[in-house]
């Protein structure tokens, strides 16, 4: 529930009138993919290896000169990695555990528009609100919840494209997303994130109208 009340306040912020913060939106909702995966102390004869998790939200930008958008992306994520231990003869790894970690997001990103009005180049700062964290062994789910940060924090780089149809136009993102902070608690070489960051490459499409 707190993760809820914090996106909710920030975006009554952006929207209440006497705060003047900005006006006259684009306003959308957007779907898309995060190939997503772990990095830093894996345990002992394991590596981390991608693992696809889904995005949903909504897309709010705003015109703040003429080549310039902020873009507010308040929406649902699942991350986290598989865990490839090795086999038998300790020459290959195999995917064995799949690690998965669930977050309310909320990007914030700036948007440079190129001279065509098709293309934005943008980057910016993903937070993330943990909701959940599990690993599934094949035979039983772990509970990962007290071993993982509840707040993720990444730097977001990448390209957007428009289609106009009329109106309203699609929008088609592709972005590399790497953590800035760690976002487990131990330091424990028997547990499945000791100490991790996270990354992953998104893509999202999605539905605007100007208002």
């Amino acid at each position: 529930m707190k993760p809820l009340i914090v996106i909710c306040l920030a975006l009554a912020l952006i929207f209440t009138p006497e705060v003047g913060l900005l006006a006259q939106p684009n306003i959308g909702i957007y779907g898309g993919f995060n190939n997503s995966s772990l990095s830093g102390d894996a345990p002992k004869d394991a590596i981390y290896t991608p693992r696809i998790g889904f995005l949903t939200g909504l897309n709010i930008d705003f015109k703040i000169s003429d080549e310039v958008l902020l873009s507010f992306q308040p929406g649902y994520g699942t991350a986290g990695a598989k865990l490839a231990l090795k086999d038998n003869t300790g020459e290959k790894y195999i995917d064995s555990i799949d690690i998965s970690l669930n977050y309310l997001i909320l990007p914030v990103m700036i948007n440079i528009i190129s001279n065509n009005q098709r293309f934005y180049f943008n980057s910016g700062i993903e937070v993330g609100l943990l909701t959940k964290a599990s690993a599934y062994n094949g035979a039983e789910t772990v509970d990962l919840q007290s071993e993982i940060n509840e707040v993720n924090v990444t730097a977001n780089f990448g390209l957007t494209y428009l289609i106009p149809i009329g109106k309203p136009f699609l929008f088609f993102d592709l972005r590399y997303s790497q953590g800035l902070i760690n976002i487990s608690y131990s330091g424990n070489n028997s547990s499945y994130v000791p100490r991790i960051k996270s990354s992953g490459l998104k893509f999202r499409t999605g539905i605007q109208i100007p208002l």
